[in-house]
C-alpha cells in the first residue's frame, strides 16, 4: 500500500469491526436513567481523515447526478430522524440513535463518493476481512471452548456466539455482510496469502452457524445462491470450481447434520408458529401492530428509537416489530420509509451494472458487495436489528460500497477506453463547425 488513502481505507476496514468507544451522556429517560451514546469510536479517525483529504471520485463520471440525487435522498431520510426531538416520548433514546445513524451515513457517503481505484478497494476489503477474523475468532472460541473476556470490550457470553457485538443477532447480521467477501477472496481474487483468507472464511462461516440467527442463515443462503447462479450464467465458474463448491457443500452439510442436526432442527422447529401464529408475539401480530402505529402517526412517525413506547402493551419482551422496513416507517414516518426503500432499490438496480464489468476484479468485488447488500436487505424483512450499532454501521457500509464500486468501475472503463480527442486545425479551433471561413473555402474546393 503506497498512498495515505490506501492505508486509511485499510485501517477503516479493520475498525468497522470495533464498536466500542467513548460514551457521552445525552439526556435522561423519564424514569431518571441516564442515556448516553458512543460519540467517539476508533473508526471515526480514518473516517474523518478520508472525508477531509480524499477528493470525490464521482464528480466527473456519468453517475455524478445519480450519486448527488441519492445523497440528497439519504440526507432527507436523515432529517426525518430529528423529528424525535419534537414528538418522542423519550428524547434521549432518539439522540442515542441519531449519533450512530450519523456515523453510519457518513460511512455510506465515504464509500459512495471516495473509492476510486482497485488499490483502495483491495485495501478496504483486506481491512474488513482482518476485522472479520478478529470477530469470528472470538465467536468460534465462544462456540467451541467457552466465555471470552477482553479488556475494553463488553462481551455477552451465552450459548450462542456473539463476538464483541453484544446480541447474537447483531453478530449474525454483521457476519452476513462480510462473509461474501471472504468467499470471493478465497476462490476468485488473487489475494495473498490464501491460507489467511481461507482461515477467515472457515472461522466466519462457523461463527455464522454458531450465532443461531435463523434470519441470517436464510438470507445468506438465498443471496449466495442467487449470485452463484449469476456466476454460472456468465460462465464465471470453471468445472474445477463447480466441483470444488459441490464437494464442499456436501461435506459441510453431512458433517453439520451429523454433529449438529438436532440443534438445527430444534432451532427451526417453531419457525412457522413464531411467524404466522395468533399469539401477540408472533411476527404477524407484531407486523399488524406496526401498521397500526404507522396509521396513527403517518407523517413524522413516533420518533427514532421510540417504537417500543407505542407498541401494544400486551406484547411481551422488547415489543418491537421484526421487520426493519416497518420499524423505520413507524419511527420516521411514511416519507422516511419510502426514501429508505427508494435509495436501496435504486442502488441495487444500478449496482447490477457491476455484473457486466470488463474487469474480473470489479465483477468479483461487485458480486460480493451485491451479495452482502441483498443479504442484509432480505434479513431486515424478518429481523428488528437495524437499530443495533454493529448492524447499522455494516448496513450502510455495504450499501455505500455498492455505489462506490459502480463509480470506480466507470473510472476503470474510461481508462480502458479513453475518449478520442476531436481533430482541431492549428489556430482555427474545431474544424469545420467553429470557423465559417474555413467552411467556405472547403466548399470552394
Amino acid at each position: 500500500m503506497k498512498t495515505l488513502a490506501q492505508k486509511l481505507f485499510f485501517i477503516l476496514g479493520m475498525l468497522t469491526s470495533v464498536n466500542q468507544g467513548v460514551t457521552l451522556v445525552l439526556g435522561q429517560l423519564t424514569d431518571g436513567t441516564a442515556r448516553g451514546a458512543d460519540v467517539f469510536m476508533p473508526l471515526d479517525i480514518p473516517l474523518y481523515l478520508l472525508l477531509m483529504t480524499k477528493k470525490k471520485a464521482s464528480v466527473n463520471t456519468r453517475y455524478a447526478i445519480f450519486v448527488n440525487v441519492i445523497t440528497a435522498f439519504v440526507f432527507l431520510f436523515y432529517l426525518f430522524s430529528f423529528s424525535s426531538e419534537f414528538i418522542a416520548v423519550e428524547k434521549a433514546e432518539g439522540r442515542f440513535m441519531i449519533v450512530h445513524l450519523t456515523r453510519a451515513l457518513l460511512l455510506f457517503h465515504l464509500m459512495a463518493t471516495r473509492l476510486s481505484d482497485q488499490a483502495e478497494i483491495l485495501a478496504l476489503v483486506k481491512g474488513l476481512l482482518l476485522g472479520l477474523l478478529f470477530q469470528s475468532a472470538i465467536g468460534f472460541y465462544q462456540w467451541q471452548i467457552g466465555p471470552v473476556v477482553l479488556p475494553f470490550f463488553d462481551i455477552v457470553n451465552t450459548w450462542r456466539s456473539s463476538g464483541t457485538l453484544g446480541p447474537p443477532n447483531a453478530f449474525g447480521a454483521y457476519l452476513l455482510t462480510l462473509v461474501p467477501f471472504a468467499v470471493r477472496g478465497v476462490f476468485y481474487l488473487p489475494m495473498r496469502p490464501k491460507w489467511l483468507w481461507g482461515t477467515v472464511l472457515l472461522l466466519s462461516t462457523a461463527s455464522l452457524f454458531s450465532s443461531y440467527v435463523r434470519g441470517a442463515w436464510l438470507a445468506f443462503m438465498i443471496s449466495m445462491l442467487i449470485f452463484f447462479l449469476v456466476d454460472m450464467s456468465k460462465s464465471k465458474l470453471t468445472t474445477r470450481k463447480k466441483i470444488t463448491f459441490i464437494v464442499i457443500v456436501i461435506i459441510f452439510g453431512i458433517g453439520m447434520s451429523i454433529k449438529y442436526g438436532d440443534e438445527i432442527v430444534n432451532r427451526m422447529a417453531d419457525s412457522e408458529e413464531s411467524m404466522m401464529g395468533d399469539a401477540k408475539h408472533s411476527r404477524k401480530s407484531l407486523a399488524l401492530d406496526a401498521l397500526r402505529i404507522i396509521d396513527e402517526h403517518p407523517i413524522l412517525g413516533v420518533g427514532i428509537n421510540n417504537y417500543r413506547y407505542y407498541a401494544d402493551k400486551q406484547i411481551g419482551g422488547t415489543r418491537i416489530v421484526h421487520n426493519a422496513y416497518l420499524l423505520i416507517t413507524a419511527e420516521q414516518g411514511v416519507v422516511g420509509g419510502i426514501l429508505f426503500v427508494v435509495v436501496h432499490l435504486s442502488i441495487l438496480i444500478v449496482g447490477m451494472r457491476l455484473l457486466r464489468s470488463p474487469s474480473t476484479f470489479y465483477y468479483q468485488m461487485g458480486a460480493a458487495a451485491l451479495t452482502s447488500m441483498l443479504g442484509i436487505c432480505i434479513y431486515h424483512l424478518v429481523a428488528p436489528d437495524y437499530r443495533l450499532t454493529g448492524v447499522i454501521i455494516q448496513h450502510w457500509r455495504s450499501v455505500g460500497m455498492v455505489l462506490g464500486l459502480v463509480v470506480a468501475d466507470e473510472l476503470y472503463r474510461r481508462r480502458l477506453h479513453p475518449a478520442r480527442p476531436k481533430w482541431t486545425a492549428p489556430g482555427l479551433g474545431r474544424f469545420p463547425k467553429q470557423n465559417p471561413a474555413v467552411m467556405t473555402r472547403t466548399k470552394a474546393f
